[in-house]
């Protein structure tokens, strides 16, 4: 199935020529993956709300999401079909956005003026990287770089954002039963 290993050159000519059969292979994927996506979605919103600041979860989450993109591609598109039909990767990662963004905000660290549109900036920002990497693998990883410039469009200043950025990301931790 093309979404199974993303969608390259044919697959787009397929999707042009086939828009009906191509969304009829979207939803029975999404069906199939759904779980995945869902057990995945809360794995790192988990290991991210334990994380001491704002800028430091958004940093974080993008991050994650990023580098599990490139190192599974098939999450990667599974996630992307995802967001094609509901809130952007999940309703877990969606609400935690947000609710970090709106956090920030009250605590003065961004200096958004609508939790909604930072909420945007973070999620639309992060989709559009994971998208343009899964389409063209020989892309720069640019993980730091989208982090940069979202957290910079929070209002987070250049050195934090350089400190942030900088730092090793902690391992997400799975409880033992959903280990391989």
């Amino acid at each position: 199935m093309a979404a199974d290993r993303g969608i390259d050159a044919d697959d787009q000519d397929l999707i042009a020529a086939e828009p009906a059969k191509q969304h009829l292979e979207i939803v029975a994927v999404e069906g199939a993956v759904a779980p995945l996506c869902q057990k995945a979605d809360g794995e790192p919103v988990a290991t991210v709300r334990t994380m001491p600041t704002n800028a430091e979860r958004c940093d974080a989450a993008m991050r994650y999401y990023l580098q599990r993109a490139r190192n599974d591609t098939v999450w990667g598109w599974a996630m992307i079909h995802i967001c094609a039909h509901g809130p952007l990767f999940g309703a877990n990662t969606f609400t935690a956005a947000h609710q970090t963004i709106e956090a920030g905000i009250e605590s003065g660290e961004f200096d958004v003026s609508d939790a909604q549109i930072g909420r945007d900036l973070v999620l639309g920002a992060a989709y559009a990287a994971m998208t343009n990497h899964l389409r063209n693998a020989d892309a720069p990883i640019v993980d730091g770089l989208v982090s940069a410039y979202v957290l910079r469009g929070l209002g987070v200043t250049k050195e934090r954002i350089a400190r942030l950025v900088a730092r090793d990301l902690p391992p997400i931790k799975l409880p033992p039963s959903e280990l391989l």
